[in-house]
């Protein structure tokens, strides 16, 4: 009876990491610790990976590209997609390639217009009131738009910034 349990947990843990890779693209740690919360022990969760990736089926910088382009789509700027792909568990060196390669400074002031006229939509009150504009700038940089970026489209439209 023993020589059957191990394979079983194998088979089990791999049939859940594809269950899983079959939903979405995950990163390494994030497929690891999702094994690990359903219980399966860190020798067959290595096994089960090492399958993945020699596969195919689990490639962390496939899946970096594909989630910064997905954020950056949402309105997400450079630091803040740069912060969501290191809670992934990425390593810095895969993080910094990815982010230099989705976030353009281009694009990401075409990105930081596109997600201002979008709010502007549903900002109440004077568009050009100091309050509004200090609101929308926290609102930028909450999205994780660079300080100087934000000032650049906001002066663009000749609202103050303050201080900032």
């Amino acid at each position: 009876m023993g020589d059957h349990s191990a394979p079983s947990v194998v088979t089990a843990c791999r049939n859940t990491a594809l269950r899983l890779l079959g939903r979405r693209e995950h990163s390494v740690a994030e497929l690891r610790r999702k094994l690990q919360e359903r219980g399966f022990d860190t020798d067959t969760i290595a096994d089960v990976l090492a399958d993945c990736r020699r596969l195919g089926y689990l490639d962390d910088d496939r899946f970096a590209h594909l989630y910064s382009e997905q954020l950056r789509r949402r309105g997400y700027g450079r630091l803040r997609i740069e912060q969501m792909l290191k809670s992934k568990g990425l390593s810095a060196a895969c993080v910094a390639v990815c982010v230099t390669a989705c976030c353009a400074e281009a694009g990401q002031i075409e990105d930081c217009r596109r997600v201002l006229r979008k709010k502007l939509q549903t900002v109440s009150g004077e568009a050009t009131a100091p309050r509004t504009a200090e609101r929308l700038y926290r609102f930028l940089m909450q999205r994780g738009f660079a300080a100087a970026l934000i000032r650049q489209v906001l002066d663009e439209l000749r609202w103050p910034t303050g201080g900032h």
